[in-house]
């Protein structure tokens, strides 16, 4: 049959090419993913470790299914060895009543993320998304289809819902910094879309009795009657699916023109804990204290994002219907030569439309999501990242959707280099997959299931994606200069500083005004001190105008320990807390006091 050798296509497809059904782009959720995470959370666009990024392209290949594994002979280890699509390389590897599967495609043409300031950030980006799914399909139905409906049989209580749809996409970000509170950092953000739709087409059931009869050649009679059938249809434009050139293309997308039309919303917010956040200031030449944007300051970070809200009405050689048949018989000749040209009209002779009352107009829903990811810091460049993406379509909803998925990905990250391997849920969480994703400069390439691509034996699915961003310009250092007046290394000052005590006024004048140190608490056992040698005695007569000989002056300081002064664990030596006028160091120092240390670049301060 024409009908059933399509359907093993699709799936053969399925498993062995590169649907939006899985994770688009990488999921380690790094902090310089630029456009790519501003899809995940718009909130992410505003503090960005970006000051500028244009993207030329980017581009994600996928594709799913939970019923069958294929076990053909390509592989990207044997690439010249074809791929063939017979149901002997489709072996069943799971018995759940209803399954999934999907091919498509996420293309994304120039975008521009841009870091107005540091509390604001603006981006903005084309994108083009096609795919076909299936969900919730009985078992039975698939195996069926796989088998090309050979034998006599009948299979009752079936569903399906089976999507297509193109669209394309403008999308304008903006996030801003809602608290900055010390160690509580809050941003937010939303992303418009005005979406064209290119084309589409659905068909559903949520009863399907049905019965497999024998084929009879010689008249070309009922091969498969419908029993009962309770759903529903629709389609636009599908033939111009088939169709699209360039030319088609862009006039859709420049004019607006295209046959369906709508708009869509992300929103956003992403919490971080900066327990440290004093270290990540920095002086700079006015004297104006600042937050160093080219590092990343937190412990860890929470992301929660809606995205993929709203959809679009196709109008435009639209047609849909709600449909109730009993006893409907399918032919041969109405399942021979069915392809993207004719399956309105196929449609529409099975299903005997003309009996139902047809809606010149249906809405196709985008792919809504929940995403939630949280991201931990462990030390120097290393991270740790969980995510989930909760998909929030209804089962029967017309329209794209994103079939649910859980990662936890470990990452080294930095500014021109990321490797990233993440271990992931997939399907619904059904499906364990293990990827790789590399960043280099200006390069993304990657993928969730590496296993499929190297020709394993359980591959249910593979994807593929990349990304070229030419301009990409990270925010700027402090220079070393500024650096130097930077509270990198301490805390602020300590809340009980020491003080020098006073001299008697018959022995000594008092210390200088420069010398002086803010009073909060008496020190009672100095165990280190900076002592000032006393003038030598005078062999002649004490000349009346002479300075009188001082004695000695001494300022005590107190030890205390790294953890006190919140010093990194990896350096050594003798802390001592002195008045910063009395520190040989200003390396390191807050407001009033110095941390002062014997070290292989520092001597002991009063040695």
């Amino acid at each position: 049959m024409q009908l059933s050798t399509r359907l093993t296509l699709i799936l053969g497809l399925a498993l062995s090419t590169p649907a939006l059904s899985q994770p688009t782009l990488s999921p380690a959720h790094g902090n310089y993913h630029g456009l790519g995470e501003v899809l995940w959370n718009p909130a992410t666009v505003a503090d960005s470790r970006y000051l500028f990024q244009l993207q030329l392209f980017s581009l994600d290949v996928t594709a799913s299914n939970t019923a069958y594994a294929y076990t053909g002979p390509w592989s990207l280890k044997n690439p010249g060895s074809g791929l063939e699509f017979s149901p002997e390389y489709l072996t069943l590897r799971n018995d759940k009543p209803r399954h999934l599967v999907g091919l498509g495609l996420d293309a994304r043409g120039p975008g521009l993320q841009v870091r107005l300031n540091a509390n604001n950030g603006l981006a903005f980006q084309t994108r083009v998304r096609t795919a076909f799914q299936g969900n919730a399909v009985s078992a039975s139905l698939l195996q069926d289809a796989v088998n090309e409906f050979e034998g006599v049989r009948r299979s009752d209580d079936n569903t399906f819902n089976f999507n297509m749809n193109a669209f394309a996409e403008w999308n304008l970000t903006y996030g801003r910094t809602v608290i900055n509170d010390e160690a509580h950092f809050l941003k937010a953000g939303i992303t418009l879309k005005r979406l064209i739709g290119l084309g589409a087409a659905y068909i559903q059931s949520r009863q399907l009795d049905y019965e497999i009869l024998p084929d009879n050649a010689t008249t070309g009679d009922t091969v498969l009657r419908l029993h009962r059938f309770e759903g529903g249809a629709g389609f636009s434009n599908p033939s111009e699916l088939a169709n699209l050139d360039l030319n088609t293309a862009r006039r859709w997308l420049t004019k607006g023109s295209g046959p369906g039309s709508g708009w869509g919303a992300d929103l956003g917010v992403v919490y971080e804990f900066r327990p440290d956040h004093a270290t990540y200031y920095y002086t700079t030449k006015k004297g104006e204290r600042r937050p160093d944007a080219s590092r990343n300051k937190y412990k860890y970070r929470v992301s929660v994002a809606l995205t993929d809200i709203g959809g679009i009405r196709y109008r435009t050689n639209a047609a849909a219907y709600d449909v109730t048949a009993s006893n409907l018989g399918v032919s041969q000749a109405d399942l021979e030569g069915i392809d993207e040209d004719n399956v309105e009209e196929r449609i529409r002779a099975i299903l005997r439309t003309d009996r139902y009352e047809e809606q010149t107009s249906f809405r196709m829903g985008l792919p809504t999501t929940l995403n939630v990811d949280v991201d931990y810091h462990l030390s120097w460049k290393f991270y740790l990242n969980a995510a989930v993406r909760q998909n929030l379509r209804g089962r029967f909803a017309p329209g794209m959707r994103t079939f649910s998925y859980a990662s936890v990905t470990p990452r080294l990250e930095t500014r021109w280099l990321e490797v990233a391997t993440p271990v992931l849920l997939t399907n619904n969480y059904r499906t364990a997959a293990f990827g790789v994703s590399a960043r280099a400069g200006i390069f993304l390439l990657g993928t969730n299931d590496l296993g499929s691509l190297l020709g394993g034996k359980n591959r249910m699915g593979s994807n593929v994606y990349f990304g070229v961003s030419p301009l990409s310009w990270a925010n700027w250092r402090p220079s070393a200069k500024s650096r130097k007046s930077k509270v990198s290394k301490v805390a602020p000052a300590l809340k009980q500083p020491v003080t020098p005590p006073a001299t008697p006024a018959t022995s000594t004048p008092a210390a200088p005004d420069s010398l002086a140190a803010p009073v909060s608490a008496p020190v009672t056992a100095p165990t280190d001190s900076l002592t000032t040698p006393a003038a030598a005695p005078a062999t002649a007569p004490a000349d009346s105008s002479a300075t009188p000989a001082a004695t000695p002056t001494t300022v005590p300081t107190t030890p205390v320990t790294p953890a006190q002064l919140r010093l990194p664990f990896f350096l050594p030596g003798r802390y001592t807390v002195l008045p910063r006028q009395y520190c040989f160091s200003t390396r390191h120092w807050s407001n009033q006091y110095a941390a002062c240390f014997r070290g292989p670049r520092h001597s002991p301060v009063g040695s």
